[in-house]
């Protein structure tokens, strides 16, 4: 998956990794990987090396979630058809995906330096998503975002890149208000969502190689 901060810029065409802020290229990160791992064609009797849904969540976050693009593989079978445990596999992925981002405890859009969402009352959120107007380029270099809890804001989360997509995960939170702050920028910041979730209502999944932030 992708490393962090990711950037849909790069200095030459065709430049792989992580991207360059500084790049004047727009090339979107790309993640590929098979449904089996370590299979890229498909093979007989091979079901059990299909990724579980646990699995897939963390290349999602570590994809999608860091500014990039996660490209599935379907093994085609000799049928000329994606098998049927893969296609539930990427049904239960989906669904998954649905419950935890499908619906926004609540949502705003914004420009400027500070972009605040309020919530009707105090909340527990676990997840805030951000995205910027990407038809403006990517703009963010340095953000924070902070809940107010208890009557004094405290920080939530904290990056560099946003661009498409930016997902953070943090430790449950009652917050009745939460604001983006962008501490270092190229120009205006233009955000087209600020949106908080509460994903967690069983124990956490074990998603290797996500980074909870203070």
């Amino acid at each position: 998956m992708t490393a962090y901060p990711t950037w849909a810029t790069v200095a030459h065409s065709g430049d792989g990794g992580a991207g360059d802020p500084n790049g004047r290229i727009w090339q979107p990160g790309e993640c590929d990987a098979p449904l089996r791992k370590h299979d890229w064609f498909w093979h007989p009797k091979s079901e059990q090396k299909i990724r579980s849904v646990e699995e897939l969540v963390g290349m999602y976050y570590q994809s999608v979630g860091r500014n990039s693009n996660l490209i599935l593989n379907g093994n085609i079978d000799r049928r000329g058809l994606v098998p049927e445990a893969d296609m539930k596999r990427f049904k239960e992925f989906g669904d998954e995906i649905r419950r935890r981002f499908g619906k926004s405890l609540a949502e705003t859009q914004g420009k400027g330096e500070v972009v605040e969402l309020a919530l009707d009352k105090p909340t527990l959120v676990d997840h805030v998503l951000i995205m910027e107007q990407i038809a403006e380029g990517e703009r963010i270099r340095q953000y924070v975002v902070e809940g107010m809890a208890a009557g004094q804001w405290q920080t939530l989360c904290k990056g560099q890149s946003v661009g498409h997509k930016r997902i953070e995960r943090f430790d449950p939170t009652a917050v009745s208000k939460v604001r983006l702050k962008v501490l270092q920028c190229l120009a205006e910041p233009l955000i087209r969502k600020l949106a908080v979730y509460q994903v967690e209502t069983t124990p956490p999944l074990a998603l290797t190689g996500v980074v909870k932030r203070p």
